[in-house]
């Protein structure tokens, strides 16, 4: 469904090109959006089945009317702009609730080329908790549906249908909450008190969840909760398996995956591909050699696979801390885990991984603990990967190697080796003095994933990203297309009025038309081209913020104006 605010979005076309570097340049990437209502973050990045990649993303708060907010942006291949997609916030403002600073970005893609944006929580009172966003904004035709209890965390994945898995933990007590929200908006709760002792208390800081599919549309949900049956261990894990409607599998419903003294944080999950689930965790229980990584794999029946271990296997626990675990499967029912590793006092903290296989050993060429993906000196932080389809995978980070935080990639084979087109360490995607942050990323093909990031290089926080190929490298940036069509205030911000010059180098109708922040149609006015340097007035609008938009033949150019008294 076109909303007015969608129709006054500029749309940039991009060429579906990309060539091979090996060291982008500081203005390396393409912004996702063609225009920017303020500061954008948190990125998050899904494949839209056809080689490209949708990229959620927070748009920051800009006050009561216009708190913070969600959009998504569509890329090519290429990474460059989709010229038939409008980036747009939910409708009206704030319909669905993100935290300020923002959560991480949740989107899934879901049929007929739209998605699944979500918010960051579910309200005690009824409110929005998913909408689904086409080329033109929000479908406002979409219910959104409305979860029945609030809670604060919880982790999606999509269904076969087209709708999502909701799995999260429903405030004031024990539980596992799964929701299935169908293609249509509807939804259903399934609510799985956990008999764990420990009272109403169910949250911890930094709480978070993590899943991994499991049958047919159904998941192993690994959830934190605190001092398991009153044994004062601090934050431990437990798992859960549900089917597809939400149900417990198990009996009882959950396994306890680590008990251990002191905390357990920061859990990520993958599929084993035979219905299991492999999931690793940030571990203090060493006090010795500080935060380690540990990992077990659960069978679908949620016993412990052979060769792992019972409360978590050790999968580093060098001197100093290692944390922020991320996971990747490497499509033979084991798992590629990676991690920041502060155990070189010299180079400063760096990436490392390893490969575990189905067995719970590692791979060929991976001693215990890993080996460094890159030991650049400075600090290296914040890794991502993903799957390359072949058995390897792509990984992101941050990385101040040159004393400033740029983003870094890097595409291993089966073996962990780095490919053609890339280097030992690393291949920069993003140098620009000002900080990269955030990053994402996304596998949207075999031999390919799209990296997106936030850096304020233009003034303001944008999110850009840029193609990752296996056996090129990092994509150049695609080039645009040159508009036909070009809008521009005359005085901005105006006196009681809206004053733009517009140039149209083509013939035909050129629309002109004002709209207030909430997307609302205030006026419009319609020119016959070619025109150059034609001036378009606009007199009787309230003080404010508007967006101007000019449409011909399909191009499109807007521009935002402030209005005095």
């Amino acid at each position: 469904m076109r909303t007015a605010r969608a129709r006054a979005i500029l749309i940039v076309a991009m060429l579906l090109t990309g060539s091979r570097t090996h060291a982008q340049s500081a203005t390396a990437g393409t912004p996702v959006a063609a225009t920017h209502l303020a500061a954008e973050s948190n990125a998050g990045v899904i494949a839209d089945g056809a080689g490209g990649a949708y990229v959620g993303f927070k748009i920051a708060y800009r006050g009561p009317s216009l708190p913070a907010e969600i959009a998504v942006a569509h890329v090519l291949a290429s990474a460059g702009r989709d010229p038939d997609w409008d980036a747009l916030p939910m409708v009206p403002a704030g319909s669905l609730a993100q935290s300020n600073p923002p959560g991480p970005s949740r989107v899934l893609r879901a049929p007929a080329g739209t998605v699944l944006a979500f918010a960051d929580f579910a309200l005690s009172t009824p409110a929005d908790i998913v909408r689904q966003v086409g080329a033109h904004g929000a479908n406002l035709a979409y219910p959104g549906y409305q979860p029945g209890q609030p809670y604060i965390t919880f982790t999606v994945l999509p269904r076969s249908d087209g709708g999502a898995l909701i799995l999260s933990k429903a405030l004031g007590s024990v539980n596992c909450m799964a929701t299935v929200v169908t293609p249509s908006g509807t939804g259903s709760e399934v609510v799985t008190p956990l008999a764990l002792g420990n009272g109403t208390y169910a949250t911890v800081g930094g709480d978070r969840m993590a899943a991994a599919p499991s049958g047919t549309d159904g998941a192993i949900a690994a959830i934190l909760l605190p001092q398991i049956n009153n044994t004062l261990t601090g934050t431990d894990i437990v798992a859960v398996r549900v089917d597809g409607t939400g149900h417990p599998l198990w009996v009882p419903a959950h396994r306890m995956l680590s008990g251990a003294v002191r905390d357990q944080m920061d859990p990520v999950a993958v599929s084993d591909g035979a219905d299991g689930a492999i999931i690793a965790w940030k571990d203090l229980r060493t006090t010795a050699t500080d935060a380690d990584i540990y990992a077990t794999r659960l069978l679908a029946s949620g016993d412990v696979a052979t060769g792992w271990t019972a409360g978590g296997k050790a999968i580093v626990a060098a001197t100093r801390a290692q944390y922020a675990p991320a996971m990747a499967s490497d499509d033979a029912g084991g798992a590629w885990i990676a991690w920041v590793d502060e155990r070189d006092t010299l180079s400063g903290p760096n990436i490392f991984f390893t490969h575990m296989l189905a067995g719970g050993t590692p791979a060929t060429g991976f001693a215990t603990g890993g080996r460094a993906m890159c030991a650049a000196t400075g600090i290296q932080s914040e890794v991502q990967i993903v799957r390359d389809g072949s058995g390897g995978l792509f990984a992101v980070w941050l990385d101040a190697r040159d004393g400033e935080t740029d983003l870094y990639a890097q595409h291993l084979d089966t073996s962990g080796n780095p490919t053609a087109g890339w280097a030992a360490n690393g291949v920069a995607v993003c140098t620009h003095p000002t900080a990269q942050s955030g990053p994402a990323l996304g596998a949207v093909s075999n031999g390919r994933a799209i990296a997106a990031w936030s850096d304020p290089r233009t003034g303001t926080a944008v999110v850009y990203a840029a193609a990752l190929d296996a056996t090129k490298g990092v994509l150049g940036v695609p080039a645009p297309v040159t508009a036909r069509l070009a809008l521009a205030p005359r005085t901005n911000p105006g006196r009681g009025a809206v004053d733009v010059r517009i140039d149209a180098a083509g013939p035909g109708e050129v629309r002109v038309q004002v709209f207030d922040v909430s997307g609302r149609l205030r006026a419009e006015r319609s020119l016959s081209g070619p025109a150059r340097a034609f001036g378009v007035r606009f007199a009787g609008l309230e003080p404010g913020v508007y967006l101007v938009s000019a449409l011909q033949d399909g191009a499109r150019s807007l521009v935002r104006v402030a209005v005095l008294r």
